[in-house]
């Protein structure tokens, strides 16, 4: 699930997609070569590798996980290896990862680790941790998803059917919205916020859920 300007973007399990206008409501099928574009603009075909990772994306530099690998990797926009940082996750499920570009960290959902940290790319030192590993009763259970918009981080806790939001310059943390359900992703911009739910994807409006699809969590 991706959100990009007035535009959801999402699959199904039979690897169809699906592009939803917030603005018309109307969902088109749109091909695979279009989800990329959308995703790493012109340089779509090489990337298509990295469909099914967690990317973030900053100016012309790739950052990427997989759930199943302990290591980032850093592509350039043509899909060339940058860099790979052996062990970057310390042995953590990279979930999703987002970039903060001003202070040069990456953030990371470690699902099933419980655990939120932030993590300096270049000293590869964490700099910050939300939660206890595997202790589900704790300040985190399962972060499945992050997001950041503008200075503040943004976690989808799967476990406790909320999104959480972390002051990302005096680290407090709060409530944003409940649900009755898991939550597993959101995202956010200045035309929508979007998450997905065991039932499917909704858009938050005006403290209310509205369902946009019936797509139910990979």
């Amino acid at each position: 699930m991706y959100l990009f300007k007035n535009k959801v973007i999402y699959s199904t399990n039979r690897k169809e997609y699906f592009q939803y206008d917030l603005q018309s409501k109307t969902t088109e099928e749109i091909s695979v070569e279009i989800l990329c574009e959308y995703l790493f603009g012109s340089h779509s075909f090489k990337l298509q590798t990295l469909l099914g990772y967690s990317n973030s994306i900053k100016g012309e530099i790739i950052y990427s996980s997989f759930y199943q690998n302990f290591d980032l990797f850093i592509y350039d926009n043509e899909g060339n290896l940058l860099l790979k940082k052996k062990d970057f996750f310390e042995g953590f499920t990279p979930y999703e990862i987002q970039v903060d570009e001003k202070r040069n960290d990456i953030w990371v959902a470690t699902g099933s680790g419980h655990v939120v940290f932030c993590k300096n790319i270049e000293s590869e030192e964490i700099t910050f941790q939300l939660g206890v590993p595997y202790e589900t009763n704790k300040a985190l259970s399962f972060p499945e998803g992050i997001r950041i918009y503008e200075d503040t981080l943004y976690i989808a806790e799967m476990g406790n059917k909320k999104i959480s939001k972390l002051n990302m310059d005096n680290k407090l943390l709060s409530d944003y919205f409940k649900f009755d359900e898991p939550v597993w992703s959101f995202q956010k911009n200045e035309f929508a916020e979007i998450v997905l739910l065991d039932s499917g994807i909704y858009e938050l409006k005006d403290g209310k859920i509205e369902q946009i699809a019936n797509q139910v969590p990979n």
